[in-house]
């Protein structure tokens, strides 16, 4: 809170680096999501033409 990060990433981050200076690398491995592979790692985003896009921006 100190160091106003807010979001679970930065605190991840923030305890990976800690954990890798103080030779704790395994402390970090045992959080879940933390390197484990997600059941949504598969997962495809959906593709959609730009036409719509370039027209709102005003580019087409």
């Amino acid at each position: 809170m100190e160091k106003g990060l807010w979001s679970a990433n930065d605190f991840h981050d923030v305890a990976k680096h800690l954990a890798r200076i103080q030779g704790h690398q395994d402390t970090i491995s045992d959080i879940p999501g933390s390197g484990a592979i997600s059941e949504y790692y598969n997962e495809k985003a959906s593709v959609r033409e730009l036409d719509g896009y370039l027209k709102i921006l005003g580019g087409a």
